[in-house]
Order: C-alpha cells, then structure tokens, then sequence
C-alpha cells in the first residue's frame, strides 16, 4: 500500500457499509474522513464538469423537470447474448434489458454498441477499429496440413513471432494445432503468484493438451532485436523461463514430445538459423529442408510486419478527418490480444474513436531510453516519443497487476509524455468490465478538453547535474559547471546505501584507503520505506525504495552540504528491474530539479571507476569480509551464552574490522581478523556448532542482505537455535565472472578479455580462500568456497542457465546446499520478484527429481522426513504477515526434524 497523509478522504458508494472505511483506517492507522453521502460525490464532480463545460462553451444550457425524474420506474427485466453480427465479434456479452418508464433499454456488453443504440447513434464499430485485424494477421494459417500435428500456444512472444514459428513446421510438412482459449482450470496449475499473462500461458497450455498434437512446440525466447536501438533487447524472464515453469506445472508435458531451444534474436533472427536446423533434426529432417523452411519462416514474419504497418498507414490516414484517436500501447500479449485486453479497442470504436497497436505506427527512428533492455519497453517508449508529436494522438497503456517491468516503464513512458493526456489500465483475471468503462469514458472526457483548450507541452529542461565520464579506463566526474574532477578530488562525496549495514561501512572504509571521501547511510527505517514509497508509483520492487527514500532522507537532512555528491547505484543490464533503478532515480532527481546529486557505479563497463587493481581488489576484500563475519555473527549470537557479552563482542569486532580497512596493508588487516577470530573462539558457548541445525537465506540479494527488509530473521532463528548463514553478495560477483566467461553476456568478449578475467577471479579466488580458513579459527565457521559451476549444474535440467539472473542462484541453493551443507533453506524477495517467483514455481520439480536421483542421504532424508525444508516468501517492507509468521513456525519444526535424523545416522 502507498504511504498517505495524516487525513485521508474517502467517497464512493462502498463507504456506506462502515466497516469498509473502518478497515482502511485500522490499515493505514490514519483517520478517514467520509463524507455524508459518500455515494454523491461523484455526481458533484459531474456537476463541477458541466459547469466548467458550460463557461468554456462546449455544452448548452437546457431545462430538466427534477421530479419526473424522480418519479421515473425503473425495472430489470431478461438477459439476452450479443450475438455481435455486424461487428463480426464473438465476445458474446450477455445484455440486460432495463426498462425505465415503459421504454426498453440494453445495457452492458464490452463495447459501447447498445449505449450508442439508446442514444440513437449509428457508429459501425469497423471503421475505427484497427486492432482485430492485427491478431488474424499474426495467426493466420493458410496451408495448413499435414499427417502429424505441433501444438503451439498463443502466450507472450508468439503474439509476434507466430508466423515465424508456424511457417517453419508447415514448410516441414505439419499441421499447426492452436487453442481456442486459455483454459480457466490451467490458471490453478501455477506454482507461483505470476501475473495475468503467465495465468493465460498455463490456460493455453491446458486447451493444447487437451487437443492432444504429436508433438508441444515450447520455445524459450530471450529477445527480439528493437530497429534502431543500441540497447540489449530481451524479454522480461517470466518470457525467457516459459518452458521451465511450465514444465513444473504440467506432467502431462513430461510425456509428451516437446520440442524446445533458447532462442535469442536480439541480434536479429538470422544469427538462429542453427537452432532451427536442429530442430528440424529432431523431426528426422535434413539440412537443407530445415534452411529452406527457416527462410520461409523469416518470409512469413516479415510480411506480417509489413501488413500490420499498412493497417498503421490507413488508421493515420482515417485520422485526418476524425477528431482524434488512441493507440494502444503495452506488450502484444497483454494489450493487443483479445484474450487479455478486455475489449479496450472495441470500447473506444465503438465511441467513434480509431485505436490502433502502437506497433502498426512508424515510430522506429524515434530515440530510444537509455539502458531500456527490455525489447517491448524499448518499443513502447519510442513510440510514445512518437505519439508526443502528434496532435491528434494520445496514448492508453494496458498493463497487468504486478508486472515488474512496466512498475518503471509507465513511469518513463509518462515522463515522456509529459502534459499530454494518457491513461494506464492495470487488468488481471478480477477486472471489473465496469470500472474500465468509467475510466475510459473519463479519458475521453479529458482528451476532449485538452483539444479544446490547447494545452502546451512545452515543460522546462532538467538542471545540468554531475555525471561520470569515462574513456581510456579512467573515469572523472564533470560537475555542473563543467570541470573534470578525479572521484578521490576532496569536493566529491560517494554516498553508500546499505546493503546489510556493516557490509556498507566496510565497502566505504576501503573506498576511504584509495582516497575516496565516502560516506555511509543509515540502514532503512521505516520512515525512507514511506519516503520512497510516497515518491514512486510504490509498484516497484522493495530495494528501489528503501535506495531511493534513503537519498532523499540525506538530501533533506544535508540541504547546506555543497559537496559534489555521488550516489553510489550499481548498474545491471537486465533481464531483472535492478538495471532500471539508476534510470529511476536519475528521473527523480531531474524532476525535483536536485543540482548537486549525479550516479556512480562500479562495473566493467565504465573501467570499474578508473580506480585500479589494486583499489578493486581491496573492494573485494571489504565485500568478502563482510559476508562471512556476518555468517560467523549470526553463529555467536546463536550459541553463546551470555548474548549481551557476545553482542559487545561484535561490535568490538568490527570497529576494529572498520578502522583497519580504512588504514591497513592487506597483511596487517588479516593479522587483526585473525586475533580477532581467536578472541570469539574464547567467548562461551551453551552449545557446539556442528550439532547445531544451520539454515541459509538466499533469494534477491538486497532483501537477503538488509536489515530492514528481512526483518531481524536472524533473530528469529537464534532465538530457536537455529543459526542463519545469508548467501554472499560475493557470490553474485563470481556469477557474473561466470556468464561472461560463458558469453551468456557479452557474447562478442575476445580471448585477451577472458584471460583477464581468469586472472581476476584466480586474485579474488585467493582473498576469498584466506579470509575463509581465518574466519575458521572462530569454531563457528565452516570455510568452504563459493562454487558456481556446481549449483547452476544442480538446477540446469530445470531452469536454462541462458536466463541469467538471480533465478538459477536461488533454485541452484536449494538444491546443491540443502543436507549437503543446510538443513533448510529460505528464499526471499521483494514483493513481485519475477526471479524469485519463477525459481517458486521449478523447485518442486527440482525436489522430485532428486528424490529419486541424489546421493545416498539425501535419498535417506526425503524417506524419513518427507521433502526437505525450503521456504519461499516475498517481503513487501511491512511486518510479516501472522501467515508467513506460521509458516516460519512449521518450518523451524522441519529444520529440527532434518538435523535431528542427521545427527543419528552420523551417530551410527
């Protein structure tokens, strides 16, 4: 929920039941202030809005008798279905027949048809509508036979790449099986919260089964190249993982023949052509077949492309002679399908007003937003810039209830129009066709007015702010009034969020040794929560507002400082919302016209800040220490028996840890941390550390690794003699080191990179590997190096390590750490976290599949104790919920279980 004010105001019919508004007062803890006839206020409105109409001369006065009004009868009579013939549309909405003084009147339906019948308008809904013909484009099939079947769905990225896929089998010599409609019982097979369009992926999927093909064409697609944009074009990963997740919902897949590859053409199709060869393999198919039938395929998707561009071409050209029309913008599998857009194009034509797809629109050599790597939010954002320009344009954006990359887009998208009307409807599987009639009809109503009264868009540049420039491997800050400053310059400040507190303070101390003035945040409370939430959409993802409420809480607290200040921001680029983070808050910063403020990040990309190897390796150091001590914390404050005295010596700890970092060789840091391991290994334990059940945190790394955000789970599992080791942010570091040298990333990297880079890890493998076996002097540690290659093996069979990103991590720990090193396993991530989710949905098959195949006392343990403790929860930054509470509980009681048998059969 949003942050709101002290007095929150609410109206609307629902307020006359008063435990409604009493339950948003005991939600917000605020006092709600209802009106006396809570149901009127929107009349008032409507009165305010004739008024207004009336003064700017868009509405002539007449005269209405009040108490015939009153007095009308108004009754309820038959349903009938809309059979929709002249608009050849087969919704088949039932409409009711309202008689109101002894006159009929048809009400409902999706489009506006049998409100235009009451108010004797005769609008063919055909000549407006632009939308319909792109979806028989997409899935037309002419020639379609063939002595066997392949049964393709109608989810995500076929809504375009259909005519690529469905050519090429037919020119195999197959029949192409499609569904009719995404089965309402598939939506319940889902193993996870996903949003709308992964509830019609599993509906469709169940129509196909049922259909019985031959063969199950499920293609993972990691992206589509976007014309004339530099940027890294991918899907969002609930696209990229489909087949995985899938997989784990339907065993009738598992005996089926299903034919599958990772596809990316974010380089364009062409550079696939291998992947359809192989595929063309496995059907028994030559060569030289499968080349022929990939070039038809490519034919066949062109052409589409073409002809959804001439239905663009007429939409303008019928546009010249209306008042104005809307394009639809969104994903093709969420706005331009009929499955899921609820009717939105049919509601506007059936108004008179032409909609198109906004992909039908010559909008390719409009500028791009920099770092959008999601292919469908680059398009979207051009386009948007496209509609801006014309006047008789305006924009509706169709997005889903929890969709993570449009919680940024619609942000970006509505900076781009900036005072230009838009309108965003989020639809999910509840909608209400109502409400999206009222909102319509109250968009009309606002473009109208802004034709009208010829608003201009002209808004001010943002202030020139501070910004990195980099080249030949050093970067300098440019500061506003042009100079070049090296980051370690006195006038400059880095400014650190938290990530876990003391990994924080520790990264910035070894910042503080090569020269940088830093300086460290607080970690999150709950007033940056609200801070954060109360300037964003609060449809992000958790780590975006704790980051972002923690900058604006040090911006209000220091508006005196002059420094040059950097704000420290790491940078991805995609398939997650962590990349967009930087984007969003340099948004924020432009439209609060702050001055002083620019981004810093340390990456690859821009020569890790110029700073060195050395500096780069100290970093490492700094990031190293912190993730194991704080495992060698959560230890002591488990076992020790006094935790008062064990509490004293932590914080000893570190502040000899922080000192030492800022001032210290790299030999004399490690002898401080090695007496420092000696005197913890004196303090007094009420109990050992082997017998102890251990539990590891892993999921999303800022909500794993912050305080604020786990909420104390430390706590909560040393006061149940658990101890909490979290998954290290170093971790995340060699996963990156991983997929490079893989070219999951950086595909086109040369050799003299990659050796590089295998110098690199050797130097960090070695800081890992002493801090480690120093840190096991405590007795309350076991070393052992982070291993990549084994956990994604672990989990590749059931997630393709192509989708890159912290889904393979968080499966991989489930399954390689479990028994092996834990007795139980959590994963957490903000709320709506696709990677979180997705590996929710595959871990099940993961536990069954090793059920059946893992060593010998992983075998024993699913026996005795059933399936291993793993837990999943989202935290959303406000208290746990009494459900997550319990099932915290249950699983404690499962840890012990595990350990508890463990530690028998290691007695025998």
């Amino acid at each position: 929920m949003r942050p709101v004010g002290k007095k929150v105001f609410m109206q609307g019919g629902v307020c006359y039941n008063e435990a409604v508004p009493v339950a948003m007062a005991a939600a917000t803890g605020k006092k709600i202030i209802v009106p006396p006839h809570p149901g009127l206020v929107g009349a008032f409105g409507v009165a305010l809005m004739v008024k207004e109409n009336l003064i700017n001369g868009l509405l002539t006065e007449q005269d209405f008798n009040l108490e015939n009004l009153i007095n009308k009868q108004v009754r309820y009579l038959d349903t009938f279905i809309c059979e929709g013939t002249k608009e050849k549309c087969d919704r088949r909405c039932p409409i009711r027949i309202i008689e109101v003084s002894g006159k009929k009147f048809p009400f409902g339906g999706a489009c506006n048809k049998y409100e235009n019948v009451r108010l004797s308008l005769n609008i063919d809904r055909n000549k407006y509508i632009y939308t319909s013909e792109r979806e028989r484009i997409v899935y037309s099939l002419d020639n379609n036979e063939g002595n066997q079947t392949v049964g393709i769905s109608k989810s995500f990225a076929l809504n375009t790449l259909f005519p690529l896929f469905s050519t090429f089998f037919r020119s195999l010599g197959y029949k192409i099986v499609l569904p009719d409609e995404s089965d309402h019982e598939g939506w319940d097979r889902k193993k996870s919260e996903f949003c709308f369009p992964v509830e019609l992926s599993h509906g469709y999927m169940l129509d196909l089964l049922k259909k019985n093909p031959d063969y199950i064409f499920l293609p993972a697609i990691r992206g589509m190249q976007v014309e004339n944009s530099e940027e890294n074009s991918v899907y969002c990963p609930f696209v990229q993982s489909e087949p995985n997740w899938l997989l784990g919902s339907f065993e009738e897949l598992q005996r089926k023949r299903v034919l599958t590859d990772f596809f990316d053409f974010s380089d364009g199709i062409y550079k696939e052509e291998q992947k359809f060869i192989a595929l063309a393999k496995t059907l028994g198919k030559g060569r030289e077949e499968a080349r022929r039938a990939f070039q038809e395929g490519i034919k066949a998707l062109n052409h589409s492309k073409t002809r959804i561009k001439e239905i663009g071409k007429r939409f303008l050209k019928n546009l010249e002679v209306s008042e104005f029309g809307v394009v639809i913008f969104g994903r093709a599998y969420n706005a331009f399908a009929g499955d899921a857009n609820m009717g939105i194009p049919e509601k506007l034509a059936s108004r008179g007003i032409p909609v198109v797809t906004f992909d039908a629109l010559p909008f390719e050599q409009e500028e791009g937003y920099e770092n959008m790597y999601w292919a469908w939010g680059e398009m979207n954002l051009k386009a948007a810039r496209y509609v801006k320009k014309h006047p008789k344009l305006f924009a509706l954006y169709i997005t889903n209830f929890s969709c993570g990359p449009d919680s940024f887009i619609i942000s970006f998208f509505r900076s781009i129009l900036g005072k230009k009307p838009s309108l965003i409807l989020e639809l999910d599987s509840h909608t209400s066709d109502a409400g999206v009639e009222t909102r319509i009809e109250a968009f009309v109503d606002v473009v109208k007015s802004f034709i009208n009264t010829k608003v201009s868009l002209t808004e001010p540049s943002p202030p020139k702010r501070p910004r990195m420039i980099s080249g030949n491997g050093i970067n300098k800050v440019e500061t506003p009034d042009g100079q070049l400053l090296p980051l370690t310059d006195p006038s400059i400040k880095i400014v650190i969020p938290t990530m876990g507190e003391f990994g924080a303070q520790l990264m910035a101390a070894s910042m503080k040794y090569v020269g940088m003035n830093t300086h460290v945040l607080p970690r999150p409370t709950e007033l940056e929560f609200k801070l954060g939430k109360s300037n964003s959409l609060a449809k992000e993802c958790l780590p975006l507002h704790l980051t972002l409420g923690s900058l604006i809480r040090y911006l209000n607290e220091h508006k005196s400082d002059d420094s040059t200040v950097m704000f420290f921001m790491p940078d991805t680029r995609g398939p997650c919302r962590f990349g967009q983070y930087s984007k969003y808050i340099d948004l924020w910063l432009d439209k609060n016209r702050v001055k002083n403020v620019g981004l810093f990040s340390l990456n690859s990309d821009n020569a890790y800040g110029g700073i060195g190897v050395r500096p780069r390796l100290r970093i490492w150091t700094s990031m190293t220490l912190a993730d194991e001590f704080y495992n060698v914390e959560n230890a002591l404050l488990t076992l020790a028996s006094d935790r008062n005295e064990a509490m004293e010596v932590i914080k000893k700890s570190r502040e000899t840890m922080l000192e030492s970092m800022r001032r210290d060789s790299y030999a004399e840091l490690m002898k401080k941390v090695e007496t420092i391991s000696e005197e913890i290994a004196r303090v007094p334990l009420k109990d050992d550390y082997e017998s102890t059940p251990r539990v590891l945190l892993t999921g999303e790394i800022y909500v794993r690794n912050d305080e604020f955000s786990r909420k104390s789970l430390e706590l909560f599992f040393a006061d149940n003699d658990i101890i909490l080791h979290v998954s290290p942010i170093h971790e995340w570091i060699y996963y990156l080191d991983y997929i490079f040298l893989k070219k999951y990333i950086s595909s086109n990297s040369t050799p003299l990179k990659r050796g590089i880079k295998h110098v690199d890890i050797f130097a960090k493998r070695r800081i890992e590997k002493h801090i480690k076996k120093t840190l096991e002097k405590t007795g309350l540690y076991d070393a052992h190096l982070v291993d990549i290659e084994s956990m994604v093996n672990s989990s590749k069979d059931f997630l393709n390590p192509r989708l890159t990103g912290e889904a393979i991590l968080t499966l991989g720990a489930a399954l390689f750490e479990t028994i092996d090193r834990y007795d139980g396993v959590v994963s957490i991530g903000p709320f709506g976290c696709m990677p979180t989710r997705i590996a929710e949905s595959i871990v099940e098959r993961g536990l069954e599949h090793q059920r059946n195949n893992s060593n010998e006392m992983k075998r024993q343990v699913f026996q005795a104790v059933g399936n291993l403790p793993i837990l999943f929860f989202e935290s959303d930054g406000n208290p746990l919920t009494p459900t997550i509470e319990s099932r915290l509980e249950s699983f404690v009681v499962q840890v012990k279980r595990v350990k508890s048998y463990l530690l028998n059969v290691n007695k025998h």
